[in-house]
C-alpha cells in the first residue's frame, strides 16, 4: 500500500482516539482496558521468564558480539564516535547529549530531513512508514560520513514501531562494523507492544548487541534471549540541574502533563491545604522551559514526581525527573518503584497511594528537619553517582574501553 494511503487510514485511527479521549465515560474505559492488557502482559512476561534458563554469561555474550579484544584496540588513542538517535528533544538535551558529548570523540545526531530533531513517529498503527523514514535517514547520514570518522556505535531509543528488525538488518548488513546498543527507558510495558513482541523492543534483539534497560528485571529477560543487557539506571546534569540558595515559595512543585492520577494527586494536596503549582500541558500556568526549571524545582519545599505507567495505579517505572528532581538539591516524593527504592533508599519519600502522598506532604512540610536530611543526602547519592558523564564512563569501561594513552585526563569508575 502507498505511503501516502496508510497515512491517511492511520491518521483517521489516530483522530478516533482521540475522539475517545474527549469523551469522559470512553476514556475511562479506554484507560481501564489500556492499564489492563499493559499489567497482564507484564504478569505473563514476568512468569514467562522465571521458567526461562539462562544459556551464556554476560561475558560470553559480549564476545559473542565481538565486543574483544580486537574492538578494544581502537580506542587506545580516541575516545568512541557515537551516533544518536533520539526521540524527544526536551528530554535528549537536557543533559544526556551534552555528557555524552563530554565522553566521546563525537556524536552524531539524528534529525528529520526538515532538520527537526528526533525521530520519525506517524502513530502506533502507521509504523511501517515510521520506520522506513527512520532507516533512510540513519543509512544517508552513515554514507555522508567520511570512513575513518564512522561511528563506532549506533545509539538507539528504538521499538520495533520506529524501526523494524528488517531495517537493523539493513543498517548491520551495510555497516558490519558499528556496534547497535538500543537503550530501552520502557520496558515494563514496551518489551512487548501490547502483546506483538516485534513491535516492541524484544523484536529488535537478533539485530542488537547491547540493551541497555531502565527496569532493573528486564535485563534477566534479554539475557535469556541471548542479548547482552545492562541496568541502566538514567541520570543528571548538573550543568542544569544543581542547587540554588532559593526562597521555598511553594510547599510542593510538579512538572509534567496534566492527566489521570498527576492530577488527582495534585487536587488531593491542594484540598488539604497544600500550596502546589504545577506546569504542563493541561495547567493553567502551561508548559514550563527548560531554562526555568531548576530555579523552580529549588523554590519548592518538595518535589512531587508520578511514576505510574500508563493509566495503571500500581505499576511504576523509572522517569527522568526521578533524577533532576534530586540533582536540584530537591527533596523528592514519588511512587514506591523498587528500583528507585534500591537505587536511593530513604533518601527519597516513596508513597503507594494518593492519600500517602497527601499524608507524607504534610508530614515533611511540618518536619523540616527531616526534610533537610533527605534533601541533602538524595542531592549527595545522585551526585556521586548519577551524573550522565559517569554513567557512559562506566558503560565504556564495561565495553573493555580503557582510554590508553589517550591525552584527556579521565578518571574510570569502578563498578
Amino acid at each position: 500500500m502507498p505511503f501516502a494511503e496508510v497515512k491517511v487510514k492511520c491518521v483517521n485511527i489516530e483522530n478516533f482516539k482521540k475522539l475517545i479521549k474527549k469523551n469522559l465515560f470512553l476514556n475511562h474505559i479506554y484507560v481501564k482496558l489500556q492499564s489492563t492488557v499493559i499489567y497482564f502482559q507484564y504478569k505473563f512476561l514476568v512468569y514467562y521468564y522465571a521458567k526461562k534458563k539462562q544459556q551464556s554469561s554476560m561475558e560470553n555474550l559480549l564476545l559473542q558480539k565481538d565486543f574483544d579484544q580486537a574492538w578494544q584496540e581502537k580506542f587506545k588513542n580516541r575516545k568512541p564516535i557515537v551516533y544518536f538517535v533520539g526521540n524527544d528533544e526536551y528530554q535528549d538535551k537536557s543533559g544526556f547529549i551534552q555528557e555524552l558529548e563530554k565522553v566521546c570523540e563525537k556524536v552524531y545526531l539524528f534529525h528529520k530531513e526538515n532538520g527537526s530533531y528526533g525521530t520519525y513517529h506517524f502513530g502506533s498503527f502507521n509504523y511501517k512508514l515510521s520506520s522506513q523514514k527512520n532507516k533512510k535517514v540513519i543509512l544517508k547520514t552513515l554514507s555522508n560520513i567520511e570512513k575513518n570518522l564512522l561511528p563506532d556505535i549506533l545509539m538507539l531509543q528504538a521499538w520495533g514501531w520506529n524501526l523494524t528488525p528488517e531495517d537493523l538488518k539493513e543498517i548491520r548488513k551495510q555497516y558490519p562494523t558499528i556496534k547497535i546498543i538500543n537503550i530501552c527507558m520502557d520496558d515494563r510495558h514496551s518489551y512487548w507492544f501490547y502483546g506483538n513482541k516485534r513491535l516492541g523492543t524484544a523484536g529488535l534483539f537478533p539485530y542488537v548487541d547491547l540493551v541497555l534497560s531502565t527496569s532493573s528485571e528486564t535485563v534477566e529477560w534479554c539475557l535469556k534471549e541471548n542479548t547482552p543487557a545492562l541496568f541502566f539506571p538514567l541520570g543528571s546534569s548538573l550543568d542544569f540541574f544543581f542547587p540554588l540558595e532559593a526562597e521555598k515559595k511553594y510547599d510542593v512543585g510538579f512538572v509534567g502533563a496534566k492527566y489521570g492520577i498527576r492530577e488527582e494527586t495534585v487536587n488531593a494536596m491542594i484540598q488539604n491545604g497544600i500550596n502546589v503549582q504545577a506546569y504542563g500541558n493541561g495547567w493553567k500556568n502551561g508548559k514550563l522551559p527548560l531554562s526555568e526549571t531548576n530555579k523552580f524545582f529549588n523554590e519548592c519545599e518538595l518535589i512531587l514526581g508520578v511514576g505510574t505507567i500508563a493509566g495503571c495505579r500500581h505499576f511504576y517505572n523509572m522517569k527522568l525527573r526521578d533524577f533532576d528532581a534530586l540533582m536540584s538539591g530537591g527533596a523528592y516524593i514519588t511512587h514506591n518503584n523498587p528500583d528507585l527504592k534500591k537505587l536511593f533508599g530513604d533518601s527519597i519519600i516513596l508513597c503507594d497511594s494518593v492519600e500517602e502522598f497527601v499524608e507524607k506532604a504534610k508530614y515533611y512540610l511540618q518536619n523540616k528537619e527531616q526534610l533537610i536530611k533527605i534533601r541533602n543526602e538524595g542531592y549527595k547519592k545522585v551526585k556521586e553517582n548519577y551524573t550522565y558523564e559517569k554513567i557512559f564512563l562506566n558503560l565504556f569501561k564495561t565495553l573493555g574501553i580503557k582510554y590508553e594513552n589517550t591525552n584527556h585526563n579521565w578518571t574510570i569508575l569502578s563498578n
